[in-house]
């Protein structure tokens, strides 16, 4: 799934890329979105504000990320998943400095250039859009249907919750014997996140849409 999570990102970010320079009303969403209220949105366009909180969603869609991978799920949880958690990821990509490439000297934001009625959207937000009520129907339905064909018959719900019991205290261990090399993979993660979130919070500019900066600097 690490391809088809990279091509969504890829992808894109190219349009992105592509947009800005090509789409006059392109323009970036430097707060938050619909499912959020006007504060939030303030926050997360504000430079200290907007820092944290991008660093917070940072570190909360990689542990999603990983939690996906680790986990056994049918392909339709897995796939739906994947083009969820890309589509979240690139955007965040866009506010941690990748915006700096994409679209130069605009505010730290995502690139949004698909105009569909009164909002503004780019193709990570369609992925999100299509892919979620996907992901929580299939995730249920895998639920339900892991949750009949295992449950224990009556005759063997003793040793059942024995076994259970067992296996939590065996997971509890290898919990405890976490090696120094994935503390230190973690610790990796952890400080690039936050450097990430540094580069985009300082490398903010002031053009909020392309038509701005095409009257600003007479490029179109």
């Amino acid at each position: 799934m690490f391809v088809l999570f990279a091509a969504v990102i890829a992808a894109d970010q190219l349009l992105k890329w592509w947009a800005w320079r090509h789409v006059a009303d392109t323009r970036i969403n430097s707060g938050g979105d619909a499912l959020v209220s006007a504060t939030v949105s303030e926050w997360f366009a504000d430079p200290v504000d907007g820092a944290v909180l991008d660093l917070l969603s940072a570190l909360l869609l990689s542990l999603a990320v990983i939690a996906l991978l680790r986990a056994r799920r049918n392909s339709w949880v897995t796939i739906s998943g994947t083009l969820m958690l890309a589509g979240w990821s690139s955007n965040l990509l866009d506010r941690l400095g990748l915006h700096f490439w994409t679209a130069p000297h605009s505010v730290r934001g995502a690139i949004d250039y698909l105009h569909l009625g009164a909002h503004y959207y780019n193709v990570a937000d369609l992925f999100i859009i299509a892919s979620t009520p996907v992901f929580v129907l299939s995730l249920t339905a895998d639920g339900l249907v892991s949750a009949v064909r295992h449950r224990p018959r009556p005759s063997i719900a003793r040793l059942a919750r024995l076994a259970r019991r067992a296996g939590g205290a065996t997971r509890t261990l290898r919990a405890r014997s976490l090696s120094l090399r994935a503390q230190v993979v973690a610790a990796s993660a952890a400080l690039g996140a936050v450097a990430g979130t540094a580069i985009g919070a300082m490398n903010s500019g002031t053009v909020t849409a392309a038509a701005t900066l095409a009257s600003s600097t007479g490029h179109r």
